[in-house]
């Protein structure tokens, strides 16, 4: 069990913070007043890959099921939390299900890993609408997630400096969408001032692109397509995703395309794979404009999500377009979660209201006072 570690603590002591996007959820766990560790979700990994496996009796959720995206498709229900709400079915011999039932799925995995949690904060992505967000709260409900509340993942993030005035950026993308988000702070609140969305910008995007681009050195080399074959482009998707969830891209990409009849290796530079991303790069940062056309103060700094941070070419493309005196912080893989259990400890002391937060949040009370979170 994942909480065997906090002894005799019960469950009201413990808080958990769920940070969920398009692609995958992560969970971090802490008893009040005890930083956060990261949970988890999907034994042996943290992070709970957002997709359903239809291929056998019982709906399985997690990564296992990402190796049919290429190979199998109809095997695979992904991509299901940016239309909540929509007429899209996934159906499979006796499997038939929208993406309320996809995300039920999801909500009963996690509720099972985080049985011990006496209280969950979620953040969600700020491109959900507002229907969105109540059916994705109304789910995890029914799934007795002990839901303590929720709020856009740029609000939770800017509750980590709680002494901050003035504007920020905040900048993020998951499988569906690049997102840019404005924030202004003052002495009681953190609002949220604008917002850019961009999908079909998201990481999938770049592993599409990047596919592309290895087929057409593929049929330059040996005239073969590896898209022919199925395995083979399954097998260069799962490279390719893998490559960009590196924390540093940095060092060449070698891919090895192998189908039951012929192989080719390639090696792919760090530059080249930037230079091939130029176009979606300079879309992501044309974003950028958008959201500053928001205010005529210039945002004293931009958090980076580790996910929006290893997009190949949008670090240059920002810098170009970034105001010169703003600081960037890169932020790590565990910090959405962390923030969102920094804002279950608020939700116990009854400084946060039970809803959704999407517009503003409220600044932190000084308390030290041990509350139990139920």
């Amino acid at each position: 069990m994942v909480w065997a570690k906090w002894g005799s603590k019960s469950a009201g002591d413990i808080a958990a913070g769920l940070d969920i996007n398009a692609g995958r959820a992560r969970a971090a766990v802490g008893a009040l007043g005890v930083p956060a560790r990261p949970a988890l979700l999907a034994d042996p990994e943290e992070a709970l890959a957002l997709a359903l496996n239809l291929e056998n009796r019982n709906v399985e959720v997690g990564s296992a099921a990402l190796a049919h995206r290429r190979r199998l498709p109809h095997l695979l229900c992904a991509g299901f939390l940016p239309i909540l709400g929509q007429p899209r079915i996934w159906q499979h011999a006796r499997h038939k299900l929208d993406a309320s039932f996809a995300l039920a799925h999801v909500a009963d995995a996690i509720r099972k890993s985080l049985d011990s949690v006496g209280a969950v904060y979620v953040t969600l992505p700020g491109y959900l609408a507002a229907s969105q967000v109540q059916l994705a709260r109304s789910i995890m409900d029914g799934a007795k997630l002990p839901l303590a509340g929720s709020a856009i993942l740029p609000l939770a993030l800017a509750a980590r400096s709680e002494s901050r005035r003035g504007t920020a950026l905040v900048f993020d993308a998951d499988d569906h969408a690049a997102t840019w988000t404005l924030l202004a702070a003052d002495a009681k609140q953190v609002r949220c001032v604008g917002m850019t969305s961009l999908p079909n910008y998201g990481v999938r995007a770049w592993v599409d692109r990047l596919m592309e681009y290895v087929a057409d050195r593929c049929i330059r080399l040996c005239r073969r397509d590896p898209r022919d074959s199925a395995l083979a482009e399954q097998s260069l998707d799962e490279q390719l995703t893998a490559y960009l969830s590196q924390s540093r891209l940095t060092k060449p990409l070698s891919l090895s395309v192998r189908t039951e009849h012929w192989f080719q290796n390639l090696t792919l530079l760090p530059e080249e794979i930037e230079k091939t991303c130029t176009g979606l790069a300079r879309t992501v940062a044309d974003g950028l404009r958008q959201c500053l056309a928001e205010t005529t103060t210039p945002p004293e700094v931009l958090w980076v999500t580790a996910s929006a941070a290893r997009l190949p070419g949008v670090a240059g493309a920002v810098n170009v377009r970034l105001p010169e005196r703003t600081v960037v912080e890169e932020l790590s893989v565990h910090a959405p979660a962390e923030a969102a259990h920094a804002l279950a400890v608020r939700r116990a002391r009854g400084e946060l209201p039970a809803g959704h937060l999407d517009a503003a949040l409220p600044r932190a009370t000084a308390t030290n006072d041990r509350v139990n979170v139920r």
